[in-house]
């Protein structure tokens, strides 16, 4: 029972024997974020979670996981991949009910949905087909997809690495991975309340 509780509150625990080869434990870290990002069957799996773990791994020396190597995978991987739902979305447009309201509201913030809707659990993964259903531009698509690229995966990572060289998060890993899946969500939340209170107010 002792062991299973200190599993819990520090995963890394566990982790660390397995992530000593990283030439097997790269292809692994890509393609959960490559297929999440790309398939809706693999919405499941835990890409953030998983960028800001090989993050953290990363800041320890006795871990041979090199940051910038976890970048040449992730960058192309989710890119190409909401391009790919977005090409979906384009190809088999659906109307109607829920649709429409969904898409209505995508185009309302669109920018910003684009820009930091990787971060929201779930919400984020229907982003890209509801852009392609929208008929948002390719070339508005693309810009924002690589800029919402960059700050989902070089933000994850980073926090990751940063966050992973405190000594308490090092050892309270679990309560950081739940930071890491709230705070970005409710952040996103706050933003956009703040900034219709700002049209309201300033009748933008």
């Amino acid at each position: 029972m002792a062991d299973i509780i200190a599993i819990i509150q520090n995963p890394i625990l566990f982790i660390k024997p397995i992530m000593m080869n990283p030439w097997v434990v790269y292809p692994v870290l890509w393609a959960i974020v490559g297929l999440e990002s790309t398939f809706l069957l693999f919405a499941w799996m835990p890409a953030e979670t998983t960028m800001f773990l090989a993050g953290s791994l990363a800041a320890h020396q006795e871990i041979p996981i090199i940051i910038w190597l976890l970048w040449l995978g992730y960058l192309p991987l989710v890119y190409f991949g909401w391009q790919y739902k977005y090409r979906l979305g384009r190809r088999h447009p659906s109307r109607g009910g829920r649709i429409d309201d969904t898409i209505t509201l995508f185009n309302k913030h669109a920018k910003l949905a684009l820009l930091f809707g990787r971060y929201i659990p779930v919400i984020g993964i229907f982003i890209p087909i509801i852009a392609g259903q929208s008929q948002f531009t390719r070339e508005s698509f693309k810009f924002l997809n690589l800029a919402g690229t960059l700050f989902w995966v070089f933000g994850s990572t980073l926090i990751g690495y940063y966050l992973g060289s405190i000594p308490f998060f090092y050892e309270h890993f679990t309560v950081l991975l739940v930071l890491i899946i709230i705070v970005p969500g409710g952040l996103y939340y706050l933003g956009n309340y703040l900034y219709n209170l700002f049209r309201y107010w300033f009748r933008v």
